[in-house]
């Protein structure tokens, strides 16, 4: 290893440094954020690299697949509980060669690291450069950040526009766009990650599992109370579809879960379009689907976006229209009103079987009884209510007003 003290050293740019560790270990380095994004890497021969590092200086990312095996190694959270470098053994299944590894810190908060791919034995001497390298590359880090944070609270205050539905111009986009630097999807739609804990370190996990996660490619990001809101596009070229953004909630929320612990989490996706007058309507959808889930967590138990709501999406927009005293249902009165004098259950008979879409098969399955018991009990409900239940529009009806009551109890509760 060379004698000097790389922290006496000055340097134009990261590359500069990245080549100089690479140059001092004999070793290929990268230089990548907190998020695995790469920030530079030093020169190398074929010979040297492996397909992990290709694939992260093609795509300027670590391949998701090689951080999910990082995680499952548990290479990750050694680098997250130590300042020393951290031997990384070879994973063969995403063509990563044997490594070592160093966090890169300001102060105790973790803000990057530094990876070079083990070519021959690192000495005593290597190792303590690489900890003076990862100081160096701290203080270059941290002026880089220092650099880009009001160009970044510049990007939030104009996402917080977006979300409030502030009017936009093409013109007004267009200069937007030039000004801060915007590389604006096509398509685009708005998720809403919530968590009931808001511990402080819940937004930094969520963000880091966001940020390297290549099923979507976050645009803008914010963060209120207890919502990490996102605008996010394809993650590959091709048509983004509301099943992308299903797989990633529900991918984000378990992968959080899973790596962190915050499993009092939800999330929430609105629908996806390509004028980006609509994203305040893509945020309130997605902030229907929270609200809805909430209420309705059995029906809506792996549903994430608000295309796949099904009628229930109306249920916020009828709550709106009506006043309260308007939507007694006097079948729902009447059978209410029999399940408490003759401690009975028919209510919640009729909200099973119209769960079901009025399939008695899966009725009686969900509800434990034989199908001969559910059909005497559908005709006293018929004869109690005064309804009929072969009616479409008496059921549709009776559904919307169970829905209704439901939510207008979540949103209202009875006092103790």
């Amino acid at each position: 290893m060379a004698d000097y003290d790389i922290t006496r050293m000055t340097f134009d740019s990261l590359e500069d440094l990245a080549n100089t560790i690479g140059r001092t270990l004999q070793a290929p380095v990268t230089i990548e954020d907190r998020n695995h994004h790469l920030l530079a890497y030093s020169a190398h021969d074929a010979a040297t690299s492996d397909s992990a590092r290709t694939g992260t200086i093609m795509s300027h990312q670590v391949p998701e697949r090689v951080i999910d095996a990082l995680w499952e190694q548990g290479a990750i959270q050694r680098l997250a509980d130590t300042t020393e470098a951290v031997w990384i053994p070879a994973i063969v299944s995403v063509g990563l060669n044997r490594r070592i590894a160093i966090s890169v810190r300001r102060g105790s908060e973790l803000i990057g690291y530094i990876w070079a791919i083990e070519t021959r034995t690192f000495s005593a001497e290597d190792l303590a450069f690489l900890k003076q390298a990862a100081r160096v590359v701290s203080l270059k880090l941290i002026q880089w950040n220092a650099g880009r944070q009001v160009q970044e609270e510049a990007k939030r205050e104009f996402f917080w526009g977006l979300l409030m539905g502030r009017t936009l111009s093409d013109e007004v986009l267009a200069e937007k766009k030039q000004a801060l630097n915007l590389k604006l999807p096509k398509q685009f739609a708005v998720v809403t990650f919530a968590c009931s804990e808001a511990k402080e370190s819940w937004v930094d996990n969520v963000t880091y599992v966001v940020n390297t996660s290549q099923r979507v490619k976050p645009v803008f990001q914010t963060y209120s109370r207890n919502r990490l809101i996102l605008l996010v596009g394809p993650g590959n070229p091709g048509l983004f579809v509301a099943e992308t953004c299903q797989d990633f909630v529900l991918s984000t929320l378990r992968t959080v879960a899973e790596r962190f612990g915050h499993r009092e989490m939800d999330g929430g996706c609105g629908q996806v379009y390509s004028s980006y007058i609509r994203v305040s309507e893509s945020y309130q959808e997605a902030e229907a689907v929270l609200k809805l889930r909430g209420v309705f967590q059995e029906q809506l138990e792996n549903i994430y976006t608000y295309g796949q709501l099904g009628m229930l999406r109306f249920i916020p927009k009828l709550l709106e229209a009506f006043p309260k005293d308007s939507l007694i249902n006097d079948t729902l009165v009447r059978l209410r009103g029999y399940d408490q004098r003759h401690r009975a259950d028919f209510m919640e008979t009729l909200e099973v079987y119209l769960n079901h879409g009025g399939s008695m098969k899966d009725a009686a399955q969900a509800l434990h009884i034989h199908i001969n018991t559910l059909t005497y009990r559908l005709k006293r409900i018929e004869e109690i209510g005064g309804t009929d239940l072969n009616s479409p529009h008496q059921r549709m009806s009776l559904y919307f007003d169970l829905k209704l009551e439901r939510m207008m109890n979540f949103s209202h509760p009875d006092p103790d």
